[in-house]
């Protein structure tokens, strides 16, 4: 986990630049492809909330807001990200939900009832302290967590230093060093016995990505 405090706001704002973007859309496309995959596989999935950890301007709200129960959007950021008018449009519609908190602050009467698919996009759980215990907080038997982290691969090495060179070019100091293991996640020492209700996991291991499916 980065520094405390050493990722501000305007360095997880860049991140969603259109810019920013272009460096990582290999990721995103590997990431959407796998989801996509997922999506197709889950039974009754239109009885489950799709929840999007760190969905900035509300991603994947196209691939999935007409397969599921409910979108669920958990984003501090979100009054950055989505411009009030677009805020007001989502709230004409009771299957959107907008949670402006940091994921820790979460509990389970903030979400809605049933299952629940917990989508931990772009790399977003390494930037938590103690995510396990932030999970097991909210966990049900019957949910599922993706969680997608940068692959160790020479090509995820190489986009990935591409896309922290532009972060860090408007900082006086590096924040993340693409070329230290600050900011990822190491899912081979993934601690599934500490999680509530685990039942089993699938692995996926892209050119850009490296992808947790649990099930419980």
């Amino acid at each position: 986990t980065p520094e405390i405090n050493s990722v501000n706001e305007d360095y997880f704002f860049r991140m969603m630049s259109p810019q920013a973007a272009k460096l990582a859309d290999e990721y995103d496309s590997e990431e959407k492809k796998t989801l996509e995959s997922l999506l197709t596989s889950i039974p009754k999935l239109n009885q489950m909330n799709f929840v999007v950890i760190g969905a900035g301007p509300l991603w994947y709200i196209e691939l999935s807001l007409l397969k599921v129960k409910r979108y669920i959007a958990i984003e501090p950021l979100s009054n950055l990200f989505i411009q009030k008018q677009f805020q007001f449009l989502t709230k004409q519609f009771p299957i959107i939900q907008i949670i402006n908190k940091k994921f820790q602050d979460v509990d389970s009467n903030d979400l809605s009832e049933g299952s629940s698919l917990y989508v931990f996009i772009f790399n977003i759980l390494a930037y938590m302290e103690n995510p396990i215990a932030q999970i097991n907080k909210i966990l049900k038997k019957g949910d599922i967590l993706y969680i997608s982290t940068w692959g160790n691969t020479n090509k995820a090495k190489q986009v990935r230093k591409k896309y922290f060179d532009y972060l860090n070019s408007f900082e006086k100091n590096t924040i993340i060093d693409p070329e230290k293991t600050i900011g990822l996640c190491n899912l081979d020492i993934f601690p599934f016995k500490q999680l509530k209700y685990y039942e089993k996991h699938k692995r996926i291991k892209g050119i850009i990505t490296d992808i947790l499916i649990i099930y419980t």
